[in-house]
């Protein structure tokens, strides 16, 4: 993805970090559109709901959140 000519190792952490900060990206617009619409947040990823309940506490919001379990 981004094309640099990196070892094999330093360009998987570099698309795992460019990853991460497009899921927290993600899930702040997540919530708020949440805020927006008065949603609910809803994830079917424990790590993306682990993630979600971090940004919340760290940020003192209130939201609403489930995680869906299969």
């Amino acid at each position: 993805m981004s094309r640099l000519k990196l070892d094999p190792e330093r360009a998987i952490a570099l698309e795992y970090g460019l990853m991460l900060v497009k899921t927290s990206a993600s899930l702040w617009y997540t919530i708020q559109l949440c805020q927006q619409y008065g949603f609910d947040a809803i994830t079917d990823s424990a790590a993306h709901d682990r993630l979600l309940q971090r940004m919340t506490m760290r940020d003192r919001i209130v939201l609403q959140t489930f995680l869906l379990r299969q």
